[in-house]
């Protein structure tokens, strides 16, 4: 009987510390700072120093709030159903008495509050509701799959062949390197040009200007004849 009563007791305490960790980490902005040991560590400490009258609150609250995680977590297993309160809460998220209140725990105090009241005829209304968004979101959704008539095949066929002729056609070749350029032709030496080279290798002792003078004077004293001899 003790340690039955132990385990419950544990496991409350367990749903009570994480429906804690769960509200801090949403509303206490300095948590965000910290990594995720050095959060679990201060979370731990706050938890323990918890006045006993708010850390009953918590316990009285946590069955509902492992519950809650539980069905939730089932309901991801089995399709991501919900239930009718879950499926009034996505509703009331726009409600503006709802969007004021910025503690997690008044949210959730209102929630409640607002659907325990509601009238028997509603809450009907949110349970087929429920079931419908449920049957919708776990419906497999089937491809459409448009045939395609054989003439019309035929035709896109073509149309592709000829798109494809008419791209060849635009492509031009490109001109290889060095194609078009006409190739120089050598000139054949001319007298003058020779006379210059054989003279040069004789005159080695002058500056170059006065060779080019000395051998065209040379060049002048030829006779014709001579000149004709060296071409």
């Amino acid at each position: 009987m003790f340690r039955t009563s132990r385990f419950c007791l544990d496991g409350v305490r367990k749903w009570a510390f994480k429906l804690f960790k769960s509200e801090q980490i949403e509303s206490n902005a300095s948590l965000d700072q910290l990594s995720t040991i050095q959060k679990k560590k201060v979370l731990t400490r706050m938890f323990k120093q918890l006045p006993k009258e708010d850390l009953q609150k918590l316990y009285t609250r946590a069955p509902a709030f492992q519950a809650a995680s539980e069905s939730s977590g089932a309901a991801t297993k089995r399709g991501k159903e919900i239930t009718p309160y879950e499926y009034f809460v996505r509703n009331q998220q726009s409600n503006p008495a709802i969007a004021a209140l910025s503690n997690p725990r008044d949210r959730e105090t209102k929630l409640l509050e607002i659907y325990n009241s509601l009238p028997d005829a509603a809450k009907e209304a949110l349970e087929e509701n429920a079931k419908e968004f449920n049957r919708a979101a776990n419906t497999p959704q089937k491809r459409v799959v448009v045939k395609i008539p054989a003439k019309r095949k035929i035709q896109k066929k073509k149309k592709a062949a000829k798109k494809k002729a008419v791209a060849k056609k635009k492509v031009v070749a490109k001109p290889k390197k060095g194609a078009g350029k006409k190739k120089k032709v050598k000139k054949a030496a001319t007298g003058y040009a020779l006379f210059v080279k054989s003279e040069m290798a004789l005159i080695q002792d002058m500056p170059q200007p006065e060779k080019m003078k000395e051998v065209g004077r040379r060049w002048k004293l030829l006779s014709e004849e001579e000149k004709k001899k060296s071409r």
